[in-house]
């Protein structure tokens, strides 16, 4: 059954449950990853997939249950007199009834879905407002680590707020009112300055400081990376000119951060290499996570080349934490490996983090490749990580992002070393 016809029942349903003061459950099912295997598998075996898991479904359905689907990968269950731990009971029998792997043409795939659920009267008075509600649910479900909620009255003040968020980002975003800062870089042979990182900032005048660990998932939801991603470059390649111009040039490489959307691009070398055209050569580098490198493994090879070819270095950003084939690793035409803060807090206290950040640091050593450890904030860290030869590093200890003005005023004016920073 559709979502129209599903909306019927779910009409005459709430009508009965009012009539007879007993409850009725809704439960809103939306499948994992669906649409990444539809894209690479094609649609005809993602129907046959989906045609497998609405027979699984149905084959769960008791006497009070009835199952649609509502379009897509998303489906749903309207429970008859019901209460909150049966719909509880029911959520766990729709989840197991994918936990076998379904297989199709000798292929072999593994399904999970995230199930919001709302109760009729408790959670909304008309059917049209339960749909909706367990729809809201849903969107909690998929961010929470349990992949299932029930529907609270707060969820509607926190879906306000995230509408307000979202358009107040928008609107900072079209009308340039994101800033830069910059922390510093500095060699820890030498104690030299040796590059920044460009790091977006967003003042609000009502939400005040809002954090990236905010806005940035927020322009990632809204598909705003690619002109957020651009506007940054374009920025930090102002900054570059106007330090400059000011007699304060800067010694180094200022490194921009890349997200996955972008290199889901196949242009995104050509648009890279127009924005960048102003700064002096080798001043700029790009930092691209892990994780995003290997989402299309061999169009990144071939981005990464493109811009190592226009001039431009590039570290890949939080290595360690996503899962790079070292076939790969070697083939990308990266330079640098950024040591992620977690192994880097941590490595004093744990035997484990500290394998791992010396592994690295052997690994890029290997490859010919230079290492900066992020999230440096004691001085013990900086004499560990010296002594296992990492090349570079960047945190609190010497120095906090700051605007393009400031940072020209500590470290471009009168060149300081890390050592007098830390200081």
């Amino acid at each position: 059954p559709n979502r129209r016809y599903l909306m019927e029942r779910l009409e005459a349903a709430c009508e009965q449950a009012r009539l007879r003061t007993s409850q009725l459950g809704l439960l809103y099912l939306d499948l994992q990853r669906f649409r990444q295997i539809n894209d690479i598998q094609g649609y005809e075996l993602g129907d046959q997939l989906l045609a497998e898991i609405a027979r699984r479904f149905r084959a769960q359905a008791e006497s009070n249950e009835f199952v649609a689907r509502l379009g897509g990968d998303e489906f749903m269950v309207l429970l008859s007199e019901t209460r909150p731990a049966a719909m509880a009971h029911a959520i766990e029998r729709y989840r197991t009834s994918l936990l076998a792997p379904i297989q199709l043409d000798e292929r072999c795939f593994s399904i999970s879905t995230s199930i919001g659920a709302a109760l009729f009267p408790r959670d909304a008075g008309n059917a049209r407002t339960l749909f909706q509600h367990a729809g809201i649910a849903l969107n909690h479900a998929k961010r929470d680590t349990s992949h299932t909620r029930f529907f609270t009255t707060s969820m509607v003040d926190e879906l306000q707020q995230h509408e307000i968020l979202q358009l107040r980002f928008s609107e900072a975003l079209a009308e340039g009112k994101l800033t830069l800062d910059f922390q510093p870089q500095f060699s820890l042979e030498t104690g030299e300055l040796i590059g920044a990182e460009a790091l977006c900032r967003w003042h609000d005048e009502l939400l005040g400081n809002v954090s990236p660990g905010i806005f940035i998932p927020l322009a990632e939801e809204l598909e705003l990376m690619r002109p957020l991603g651009e506007w940054v470059l374009s920025a930090a390649c102002q900054q570059l000119t106007a330090w400059e111009r000011q007699g304060t040039p800067f010694p180094g490489r200022l490194s921009v951060n890349v997200s996955a959307q972008q290199m889901d691009d196949p242009h995104f070398a050509e648009q890279i290499q127009r924005i960048a055209s102003r700064p002096p050569a080798g001043k700029l580098g790009l930092e691209l996570t892990e994780s995003g490198l290997m989402r299309n493994p061999e169009q990144t090879v071939r981005i990464t080349h493109a811009l190592r070819q226009a001039g431009l270095s590039l570290a890949i950003d939080d290595f360690g934490t996503g899962y790079s084939s070292l076939t790969y690793l070697k083939r990308f035409a990266a330079d640098t490996l950024k040591i992620d803060i977690s192994f880097v807090q941590d490595m004093l206290k744990s035997s484990h983090d500290h394998t791992i950040v010396a592994t690295i640091i052997a690994m890029a050593q290997t490859l010919g490749m230079q290492t900066v450890a992020e999230g440096v904030e004691v001085e013990e860290q900086a004499a560990a990580l010296r002594e296992l030869g990492c090349s570079s590093v960047q945190g609190f200890l010497y120095g906090r992002p700051v605007d393009g003005e400031t940072f020209a005023k500590l470290w471009l004016s009168t060149p300081l070393t890390a050592s007098a920073c830390s200081g």
